[in-house]
């Protein structure tokens, strides 16, 4: 009876380390869940959605104009955000009129997004 227990304890060892061997690393390196909070983001989505979002895409290219994204707030690093992405580095915005403007090199009148 004892060699039982003893058996199925170790084989529930065996399992959790072999479920935490293939679940952090994707947790923290390939995906992470998120909820939306606010609807700064609606009609994309909308207050208290899960999300689950992809860590890795950004490892290999930059974001793009339109993508969203999510990263964490300059001032309280426990705190992120998700935003869609739309100037680029070395452009400006502004907002007039409930359009957004943006301003480049290869566009320096301007363009809307």
């Amino acid at each position: 009876m004892f060699k039982k227990i003893f058996s199925l304890l170790r084989e529930l060892v065996k399992l959790a380390a072999i479920a935490l061997v293939i679940i952090v690393p994707v947790r923290y390196f390939l995906i992470q869940p998120f909820y939306v909070k606010g609807t700064s983001m609606e009609p994309s989505f909308h207050n208290y959605e899960y999300l689950i979002i992809d860590e890795l895409s950004y490892r290999f290219h930059t974001p793009q104009r339109g993508e969203v994204v999510v990263f964490r707030y300059p001032r309280d690093p426990q705190e992120h955000f998700i935003k869609r992405v739309i100037a680029l580095p070395g452009e400006s915005v502004e907002i007039k009129n409930n359009h957004v403007y943006i301003y480049n090199t290869a566009h320096p009148d301007w363009f809307t997004f």
